[in-house]
Formats: structure tokens, C-alpha cells, sequence
């Protein structure tokens, strides 16, 4: 899936945990699940956050492990670590899905790193990727006029 299908992503899980959660910071979500939702995708050098982070690339394939299970569970620790149960959950839930997203397309990822690859039909940036991008509009729209 390409970036902004993330974000948008990424946007629709702060909204739903700002709906569930009305004593959390709401930017702080916003912001915290936008870049857990793009996060994985740090060892791309290409995608929006691995611009910033170009080094990476020259140690990790895309798609490998940042593209696991094992590191959405490290990460969302290290959050639980600087901060409480509740982000590392939101943390957690964002780049868990970034991974179930890129798991539907037909290069697919590895969850666990080693062993077997999992992958489905989407092709990234296809007809049916631009689908989801426009009803995540939709749906993001929805909640948000709900909240204010």
C-alpha cells in the first residue's frame, strides 16, 4: 500500500481511540498513530518517513523486518517505556495494521520475520488501493464531524 493509504489509515485508528478515549491528548494521538502507521515503512528510502532516515535502507531490505510482528511488538514497548499502556496500545494498533494492509498486497510480508510469506491480491497503487483510499475519506470525514 502506498504512504498516504497508511496515513489515512493511521488517521482513522486516532479518531476511533480519541471516540473510545476522551481523557487522552487527541493531537497526541494524531500524531503518534500517523507515524506508527508509517513507521514501517523507515527502511524504504523512497517512502515519506525513509526520506529522513536514508541510512536505513543501506542496512534493512523493505519489507523485512520492520515489516514484522517483532517489530511492532519493540517498538510499542519502547513506547510503553517513555509513556503508559494506553499509546503503546495506540502505537501498537497503527503499525499493526500497516502490516495487515501490506500483507493484502501481492508482495506481501514475512510477520514473523522468518518463515513464510504472507501475500494477497492488491497490487500497490492499483484501482482497488485507490478504493480504499477514497472510502478511508469518506469514513475519516464521518468520524471527524462526529468529534467536533
Amino acid at each position: 500500500m502506498l504512504g498516504r493509504t497508511h496515513l489515512l489509515w493511521g488517521f482513522f485508528l486516532s479518531l476511533v481511540f480519541i471516540t473510545l478515549f476522551s481523557f487522552l491528548n487527541p493531537f497526541f494521538i494524531v500524531v503518534l498513530s500517523l507515524f506508527a502507521s508509517l513507521l514501517p515503512d523507515i527502511d524504504e528510502k523512497k517512502s515519506f518517513i525513509g526520506r529522513y532516515f536514508r541510512n536505513i535502507s543501506f542496512f534493512f531490505s523493505h519489507r523485512g523486518v520492520f515489516h514484522s510482528v517483532f517489530a511492532a511488538v519493540l517498538f510499542s514497548c519502547f513506547v510503553w517505556f517513555f509513556s503508559n499502556f494506553f499509546f503503546a496500545g495506540i502505537f501498537f494498533s497503527a503499525y499493526f495494521f500497516h502490516l495487515l494492509f501490506d500483507s493484502a498486497t501481492k508482495q506481501g510480508i514475512k510477520p514473523f520475520y522468518f518463515g513464510r510469506r504472507i501475500s494477497g491480491f492488491v497490487k500497490t497503487g492499483s484501482f482497488v488501493e485507490k478504493i480504499i483510499f477514497f472510502c478511508l475519506i469518506i469514513i475519516n470525514i464521518f468520524l471527524l464531524l462526529k468529534i467536533i
